[in-house]
C-alpha cells in the first residue's frame, strides 16, 4: 500500500485512514519513529506504556540508587526493565526517553 501526504508547515502529517485501520491505530496511541539505517525511510511503531501491568511477573533485584545495575547483571531487555518499574517511574522514564533519545 503506497499512500501520499504532504508535510504541513508545522511538520505535521495525517496518517491515512486505511493505514490507521490496517494497523489498528487509534487516538491516544503512543507511536515511535525511527530513521532506517540507510536514512531513506522512517520506521513507525506502536508502543505500549504499562501502568503496572506485568510488573509482578518480573523478578529483578532493583537497586533504586543504581537502576543500571539490574541491566548490567541480568540479560534484561529495555521493555522488561520498564515493566518492572512502578507506574510513576514508568511515566518518568517515558518522558525522559522522549526528550533525551534524540539522534545527534
Amino acid at each position: 500500500m503506497k499512500l501520499y501526504r504532504f508535510l504541513g508547515k508545522r511538520g505535521r502529517i495525517t496518517l491515512p485512514l486505511p493505514l490507521r485501520e490496517r494497523l489498528d491505530l487509534r487516538p491516544g496511541n503512543l507511536l515511535s519513529f525511527a530513521e532506517t539505517e540507510d536514512g531513506m525511510g522512517i520506521i513507525l511503531r506502536q508502543e505500549t506504556v504499562c501502568d503496572g501491568c506485568g510488573a509482578e511477573d518480573v523478578d529483578f533485584d532493583l537497586d533504586e540508587n543504581n537502576p543500571e545495575a539490574a541491566v548490567e547483571q541480568e540479560d534484561v531487555s529495555l521493555q522488561e526493565y520498564l515493566e518492572s518499574l512502578t507506574p510513576q517511574q514508568q511515566r518518568a522514564a517515558l518522558i525522559y526517553l522522549s526528550v533525551n533519545m534524540v539522534k545527534e
